[in-house]
């Protein structure tokens, strides 16, 4: 029973270990047509841009950045 039961507080001690590594940027700005405050977040994990604006979420691939695809 003590075996199984330090077994099992390892075993959630490894998956809680787990991090996730990454850099978040964010931008404020003044809508020019409606005047109200908007916020754009963009969070790179593991070479990915996740791209959060009017509400909408989108992933891009680090060659969709390269070429331009984030900007549009």
């Amino acid at each position: 029973m003590k075996k199984w039961i330090i077994s099992s507080v390892i075993l959630v001690i490894i998956l809680f270990a787990n991090k996730a590594n990454g850099q978040t940027y964010t931008q404020t700005f003044i809508d020019k047509c409606t005047g109200e405050t908007k916020v754009v977040t963009t969070t790179y994990i593991n070479g990915n841009a996740v791209v959060s604006f009017y509400n909408q979420i989108k992933t891009f691939t680090p060659l969709e950045v390269q070429i331009g695809q984030l900007q549009v």
